[in-house]
């Protein structure tokens, strides 16, 4: 199948369900109060959950931008850089694949021609309607800090990240706040996030994560 040029959709639920990609998702209890210094054991952790570059997550993704309110469902496989997100809702965007590496993706979606794009940069540049550091999120949705920038941060009595506060390239600061632990592995992941920035208000629910260890590990 022959990709177009990227060119500007105005269907509103297409540019939305975009966003679920770039940002490329119980019962109320009582939590204990979180911790400001970092946990003697963070590092290992921290190490623990980076080796693994083998995953997949499955989820849905609620979006609030001013007046909209949507919820879109999400499958997400990571193969080293390689990636296929899949997704489908509410929206009235039908199905959305999206797949590719750190320097192309390729956007399909049904009854369209494939789109080739440079980056999840560019498809933030290119489709929404404010600026998100999609990169950043192959760390944050493992509830990982982005390597190599400054952060804020508290953890839980388990030592794992409880808030992030990340400020990207062009100045915007991030707000996360991380909670619902599951456990994989010996190996500990969000199963609830929440990101915001000035109006945009996103909650992740993961339902279920899959880890494949490195080989080395399993041997």
């Amino acid at each position: 199948m022959t990709a177009r040029s990227p060119q500007r959709l105005d269907c509103p639920g297409f540019l939305l369900s975009l966003a679920t990609v770039l940002l490329l998702l119980g019962a109320c209890q009582s939590l204990p109060p979180a911790q400001n210094q970092e946990p003697a054991s963070w590092k290992g952790q921290q190490q623990s959950i980076s080796e693994i570059d083998d995953w997949s997550l499955r989820g849905r993704l609620n979006v609030r931008q001013d007046a909209q309110n949507d919820t879109v469902n999400i499958n997400w496989t990571q193969t080293g850089e390689d990636f296929d997100i899949r997704m489908s809702g509410t929206l009235g965007m039908g199905a959305v694949a999206v797949r590719g590496d750190a320097s192309s993706i390729v956007v399909e979606k049904n009854g369209e021609l494939p789109l080739a794009l440079d980056s999840l940069d560019a498809l933030s540049r290119e489709y929404l309607d404010f600026d998100f550091p999609a990169a950043h999120l192959l760390y944050w949705v493992r509830g990982l800090p982005v390597p190599a920038m400054a952060m804020q941060a508290t953890w839980n009595e388990q030592a794992l990240l409880d808030t992030l506060i990340q400020t990207d390239a062009r100045g915007q600061r991030w707000q996360l706040t991380f909670d619902r632990y599951q456990s994989h592995n010996s190996r500990y992941m969000p199963g609830r996030i929440r990101l915001e920035h000035d109006q945009i208000r996103l909650t992740f629910l993961i339902n279920d994560w899959q880890l494949h260890p490195p080989l080395l590990a399993r041997l």
